[in-house]
């Protein structure tokens, strides 16, 4: 399946990541799945992919309710796109999970 998403964003790009990452999580069902699989996508070398792969990981950890570990991979997502307004907002939400 980690082979598949990898040529998946080899062949679609970014966006076709993007428009069905939700998808995916959604048809998995299961946190722990998406997590291995996403962990198989960061081999990728290129820095869009890993943004969406810690951004996707980061959400699968907030589904199992890992907010601490939802806050490192969203922490990594901000080291590659400081700015992203869709990083920020789940890091805010997942710290305010916390308190």
């Amino acid at each position: 399946m980690a082979d598949s998403i990898m040529r998946l964003m080899s062949y679609n790009g970014i966006f076709y990541i993007i428009s069905k990452g939700p998808q995916a999580l959604e048809l998995l069902r299961d946190a722990k799945k998406a997590i291995k699989v996403l962990v198989k996508a960061l081999e990728s070398n290129d820095k869009h992919d890993n943004f969406n792969s810690y951004l996707w990981m980061s959400k699968a950890y907030a589904k199992q309710k890992k907010y601490n570990k939802a806050l490192e991979e969203i922490n990594k997502s901000l080291k590659i796109y400081p700015d992203s307004k869709w990083a920020i907002y789940l890091h805010n939400n997942y710290s305010k999970e916390l308190k």
